[in-house]
């Protein structure tokens, strides 16, 4: 029978396995992007010229998309299966070494605000969600 820390961390999962798929997807497209900006800078391009020919999304907006959609989605796995572990009746300091972090980390996991339910709330109050993923440019 699970419970709501469960169905939290369960939630938590789902979501950081979507963020995966989504992410290998646009780090292919990245992988490309940069193989392309580097041919340019090579064949004598200035930077300038080089980054003028993405498409968009380019390949800095692709690196933040990718990088803060999975630190949002680990954050929010971590959050709900430290707060899961401490209602299970881990110590601070097991789940700390099982997390590899310190203990003054996990005990600011485990005091987020538990109704947003792993979401961090953005500065005008609103729940923040995960980031799709980036529409291709068919013409790319």
């Amino acid at each position: 029978m699970t419970n709501t820390a469960d169905d939290r961390v369960i939630g938590a999962l789902d979501d950081l396995s979507q963020t995966l798929e989504d992410n290998a997807s646009d780090e292919r497209l990245l992988a490309g992007r940069i193989r392309d900006i580097s041919a340019a800078r090579q064949q004598g391009a200035s930077w300038t010229e080089a980054m003028a020919r993405e498409s968009t999304p380019g390949v800095v907006q692709l690196v933040s998309q990718v990088l803060g959609r999975m630190s949002g989605s680990s954050g929010h796995m971590r959050t709900a299966l430290a707060q899961a572990l401490r209602a299970e009746g881990a110590s601070i300091a097991s789940i700390a070494e099982l997390f590899g972090v310190t203990h003054q980390r996990v005990s600011h996991l485990i005091r987020r605000d538990r109704s947003l339910n792993g979401f961090a709330r953005a500065e005008n109050g609103s729940k923040c969600v995960r980031e799709p993923a980036v529409e291709r440019d068919s013409s790319a």
